[in-house]
Parts: structure tokens; C-alpha cells; sequence
């Protein structure tokens, strides 16, 4: 029997939409999921609006109602939006928070086991609007983050592309990789970094093993492995990008070979959170439960 791996399948999506260019492709990125594991998805709009210092009873009370209104107006547009990619419309979760705080948030209240993020372009506003939100959510999150560039036009899973290197703590990406493509029936390309050393300080692959779950090609290579990965016309052409976050995500930023790609890629990209991560997560939600009940 296969072992468990930690949100997989998923059957409960996040996906997170402002209605813009990228809002398409997440919508589309989820239904794929959704045609291959049944999965529930809701999808999340974040509105938040600041109530100036020198309102007045009367002038906050008078927000409080417009902004209710307008949650629910705001409903109503997303379900018809929703309707144009699904037969099925979603779960609608409209929160009046900012941004990074609504897609954790509504995550861990509806137990996704996937959060589905857009990014907004290649210009600068595009990558600021990336390193405040989505970069956010990866550093925060305990559970896989997939990052959907604006034009990419998912439609199916054909063939995935892990990256296996010193960042990546354990074997979740791969594991997670590995079940993915089996199910999806795709063909899965693994690629190894050594990192500036030589082939041989690798540890071998069981790829006979491996190879009983999915077809799947091994690619060693020294150097810089985004560089590879965003290299025009390369001989892998997949359809999704897998990687580990950093053993350090939860007290830095991210790694620079994945800041680099989730930046550049313009075919979706699939963030698998690490062992260690997933340990200090729960060692962190344990402190503060027992603060509380202290």
C-alpha cells in the first residue's frame, strides 16, 4: 500500500480570484483537480476597506451597511463569473480582510488541502503585487501553494516536472510529484541539482521503483537548476512545475532558485511545503494554544 502523504489528494481547493486576467487560468487550473479527484472548490475574494480614524458613530454605521451590500453584490457578480468556467458553481467566500490574511485564513477554516494563487504579469506592478500576496501566502502556509501565471492556459496534466535538490528537505515534492502524475497519468520528469559538486555525490534514485507508479525521465544537472527550468524551448515542455519550499521558509523569505521561478515561469507552479516546515507550523499552533489556555 502506498504510504499517506499529507494533503493529497486534494479534495478541498482554495482558489483565490480578484476577477482579473489571472482569475481565468486558477479557474481553469482548478477544475482540472476537480475532474481528477472529485475535489470542492471554493473560491475566495478578498475585499478590505480601511475605516478612516475620524469617522463618526453614525459614519461607520452607515459603512458597516454599504459594505455588507456590497459583499453581497459582490456574490452575486463572482457566481455569475464562476459560471462561465463551471457547470457547477462553486462555494463563494467573500471576506473583508487583506489579502494574505483572507486566503490563510479561509484556508484553514475550510481545511484546503491546496491554496490556487494568480499572479498579475511580468511587469513591475505585477511582481510587486506577487512578492506582497503569493509570496506571502508560500511563506505562511502549511500546505501546497500553486501559482498561476496570467496567460497560461492550463487545460490538462500531461507532464510534470519536480525539482529534487539540497533545498528540498525529505522527499515530499517527489512523493507528492510521483502521486500526481500517476493519477493524472502523466509523464513525470525529475530533475537533480548537484549544486556545484559532481554526479557521483548524488544519492541514486530508485527509478525500477519509481518507474511502477509513472513513466519518468531523470535529468542531472549542474549549475543553476531555475535557470534551466525557465530556459526557452527546453526538452521537458511541461504543464506544471513542482518544488519543496526552503528548509528556512518560516523565518525568511524563499530560496532564490524558487523566488526565481515563481517570478519567471509562465506555466503554472506547484510549491510543496517541507517536513521541517510542517513541524514548526505545528509546533507553532501548539504554543499558542497552550498560551491560551494558560
Amino acid at each position: 500500500m502506498a504510504k499517506a502523504i499529507k494533503f493529497y489528494p486534494p479534495r478541498q481547493i482554495l482558489a483565490a480570484t480578484d476577477l482579473g486576467e489571472a482569475s481565468k487560468a486558477v479557474m481553469a487550473q482548478a477544475e482540472i483537480f476537480k475532474s481528477l479527484f472529485n475535489s470542492e472548490i471554493t473560491l475566495l475574494y478578498a475585499q478590505h476597506f480601511e475605516v478612516p480614524p475620524y469617522f463618526t458613530e453614525g459614519q461607520i454605521s452607515f459603512f458597516i451597511r454599504e459594505l455588507k451590500a456590497g459583499q453581497k453584490t459582490a456574490r452575486r457578480h463572482i457566481e455569475r463569473w464562476a459560471r462561465e468556467f463551471s457547470n457547477d458553481v462553486p462555494r463563494i467566500l467573500v471576506r473583508e480582510d487583506p489579502p494574505v490574511e483572507a486566503i490563510l485564513t479561509g484556508a484553514q477554516e475550510n481545511q484546503s488541502d491546496m491554496i490556487i494563487i494568480g499572479t498579475h504579469g511580468r511587469n513591475w506592478i505585477g511582481r510587486l503585487w506577487l512578492g506582497s500576496v503569493a509570496e506571502n501566502v508560500i511563506r505562511q502556509a502549511s500546505l501546497p501553494v500553486m501559482i498561476v501565471p496570467p496567460k497560461s492556459k492550463p487545460s490538462s496534466i500531461e507532464k510534470i516536472l519536480v525539482l529534487v535538490n539540497s533545498e528540498d528537505a525529505g522527499s515530499m515534492p517527489l512523493d507528492y510529484a510521483l502521486r500526481l502524475a500517476s493519477d493524472a497519468k502523466a509523464r513525470l520528469v525529475i530533475l537533480r541539482t548537484t549544486d556545484g559538486g559532481k554526479k557521483g555525490t548524488l544519492r541514486p534514485l530508485d527509478l525500477k521503483k519509481l518507474s511502477a507508479q509513472c513513466e519518468i525521465d531523470e535529468v542531472v544537472l549542474e549549475g543553476d537548476p531555475a535557470e534551466a527550468i525557465l530556459r526557452p524551448n527546453n526538452d521537458w515542455n511541461p504543464s506544471l512545475i513542482v518544488m519543496g519550499s526552503a528548509k528556512n521558509l518560516a523565518v525568511s523569505g524563499l530560496s532564490p532558485i524558487t523566488a526565481k521561478v515563481m517570478h519567471r515561469a509562465s506555466i503554472p507552479l506547484l510549491i510543496i511545503p517541507t517536513r521541517q516546515k510542517i513541524l514548526i507550523e505545528s509546533l507553532v499552533e501548539a504554543f499558542h494554544n497552550r498560551n491560551r489556555q494558560d
